[in-house]
């Protein structure tokens, strides 16, 4: 499948205003960021814990999800408790819009569909599409099914990747940009992705 360079950026995204944050927020960015030092000084079930947690706390809120699912990677969790967890933080934002316009989002919003789209584009070019990776039995492809409808086929797996690397690139995620201008992104996705975005964009998101 080619990589859809043309039109990889799609409409662009208009940036609103961030509301101000409620306490319940202010405490689960405080959660984020104990389990994010957490993970940096090497401690990631002890991060995972924090997250749970903050989730616990406040379910409704993406960004944990994401941070979650990133954390997950790295401790080498099944590929479905990764996936669901990226799915649902992408979920949690695009219902919670008060917007009338379907391109409009707030910067924080912004960010954390930024990652979630670049990471679930990385997961499943290093799962599946990677050179050396093993792709899915029949009965593999049936469980990605009830995961996920789209992900019946490699053909199936290479579009949600591609469509996932063009979204991450349209709200804004600098890696993502750089793979839909340059390159076909399935070659050289990797563990290297995810750990810089644990360390850097997941960091930068709270900002």
């Amino acid at each position: 499948m080619v990589f859809d360079q043309e039109g990889s950026l799609g409409q662009p995204i208009n940036i609103l205003p961030d509301q101000p944050l409620t306490e319940k927020e202010k405490l689960s960015i405080r959660g984020e960021l104990e389990a994010i030092t957490l993970a940096e000084s090497g401690q990631l079930e002890k991060a995972l814990e924090r997250l749970d947690e903050v989730i616990q706390e406040n379910p409704l809120w993406a960004s944990a999800f994401n941070n979650r699912a990133q954390i997950k990677r790295l401790l080498k969790r099944p590929f479905n408790d990764v996936y669901t967890d990226l799915t649902r933080s992408i979920e949690l934002v695009l219902t919670s819009s008060d917007s009338e316009d379907p391109n409009a989002i707030t910067e924080r919003r912004s960010k954390v569909l930024a990652q979630a789209f670049t990471q679930r584009s990385a997961l499943l070019s290093s799962t599946f599409l990677s050179p050396g990776s093993t792709p899915p039995t029949k009965q593999g492809f049936s469980e990605l099914e009830r995961l996920d409808p789209r992900l019946t086929s490699l053909i199936g797996l290479e579009e949600v990747a591609n469509d996932d690397m063009i979204r991450g690139a349209r709200y804004g995620n600098p890696l993502a940009k750089s793979m839909s201008l340059k390159m076909n992104p399935y070659s050289k996705m990797c563990d290297r992705i995810v750990k810089e975005a644990i360390l850097g964009e997941i960091k930068s998101a709270q900002s």
